[in-house]
């Protein structure tokens, strides 16, 4: 069945020029009983064999079934797609930083919440973000982020944001890798 399709049309080119063909997760549906068709993922290399003339002589099929792994990257993706609109569909501000401090993370509503652009800071150190506060609260603020990730505790707390004229309720989550969510 294969003739006349684009694999055999590879494998003919291979054999005529000598190139060798290279598919990473290929795509086939195979009949695994009658009329029941599955998804199966393949990564294909074809390498012409020369006799030793330098004639063609035949064409080595190195074919390895990647079935298995091709799914779990799928699911893997449809997770992290789940996990970003749930993020970004909650009303609660949110952001995530790594044990090392980077923003990973943000939703829509951490603007709104703290008059804090993190978006564009994703990837930068939170604590170099200057905070739209004076200094010795800027401190205390970050002194409850400080001890959340150095105890690994949850914590909840109350900042006023003057420049927004409301209270905010911040609540820190230690991460497993080492990092913090924060609501």
């Amino acid at each position: 069945e294969l003739i006349g399709s684009p694999i055999h049309q590879y494998l003919k080119h291979t054999y005529e020029t000598g190139h060798t063909f290279t598919a990473q997760e290929m795509k086939f549906q195979l009949e695994k009983s009658p009329g029941n068709f599955e998804d199966c993922y393949y990564d294909i290399r074809y390498t012409r064999i020369d006799d030793e003339s330098g004639q063609p002589y035949g064409v080595f099929c190195h074919v390895l079934d990647v079935t298995e792994r091709a799914l779990s990257q799928t699911k893997l993706k449809e997770s992290q797609i789940e996990l970003i609109d749930t993020i970004e569909s909650m009303s609660d501000a949110f952001f995530s930083v790594d044990k090392e401090w980077k923003i990973l993370r943000t939703n829509k509503n951490i603007e709104k919440a703290g008059g804090i652009c993190l978006k564009n800071q994703i990837g930068n150190n939170f604590l170099d973000i200057p905070l739209s506060m004076p200094e010795s609260r800027a401190i205390q603020y970050r002194s409850h982020f400080h001890k959340a990730m150095n105890e690994r505790i949850e914590l909840t707390f109350d900042e006023y944001f003057e420049q927004l004229n409301i209270w905010i309720e911040v609540q820190i989550y230690p991460k497993a890798e080492g990092g913090l969510a924060v609501f």
